[in-house]
């Protein structure tokens, strides 16, 4: 709690563990170049499969566009939201009336509301036709979120966040190193 911030991870994001200590773990995260740091073990599940099953490339899969959204949880416990924030991709169980019924890593349907989310485009620009200012327009979106070192999240973002989490959006990867933070 005390340690500075590197960088976040997003809901259903794909990390390594490295090693165990106490009550966290050291992890790499692939997608963002292999950035190392550490988590809290309550942060990261360990799926059966190791993985296969929810991270597959052949689901379709969704992108959360907007800043900040709430996805409405149907579980058990009855109908509740929780946030989430953009650049999380979750894989598309079926296309609602009321939106996209997406699956959270721990297996539970959820709905997100079309306007704040969209199709995840391939990571080659050109074939997605993604146009400059498409991705001008996604990081005005965040005008007024505060600066917070290592930041990746409408609660607080640094420039490198910003640049990572728009192109994300975009289908086009860039992580923290390569936007101009290691």
């Amino acid at each position: 709690l005390k340690s500075k911030l590197a960088t976040q991870v997003l809901l259903g994001d794909e990390v390594r563990v490295l090693e165990k200590r106490d009550y966290r773990y050291r992890v790499a995260i692939p997608g963002q170049g292999d950035l190392e740091g550490w988590i809290q073990q309550e942060a990261i599940t360990f799926p059966r499969d190791k993985g296969r099953s929810y991270l597959n490339p052949e689901r379709e899969w969704i992108i959360v566009s907007a800043p900040k959204t709430e996805a409405l949880i149907l579980d058990k416990t009855g109908n509740h939201k929780v946030p989430l924030y953009g650049g999380t991709r979750l894989p598309v169980l079926e296309k609602k009336q009321a939106g996209y019924k997406v699956q959270f890593p721990d297996h539970s349907p959820a709905i997100i509301d079309f306007a704040d989310a969209m199709p995840v485009k391939s990571v080659d620009p050109v074939v997605n036709n993604t146009r400059p200012e498409e991705i001008a327009n996604t990081a005005k979106r965040f005008v007024g979120v505060r600066y917070l070192a290592g930041g990746m999240t409408s609660q607080g973002m640094d420039m490198s966040g910003l640049i990572s989490i728009t192109y994300r959006i975009h289908g086009v990867p860039v992580g923290r190193a390569r936007a101009g933070i290691r």
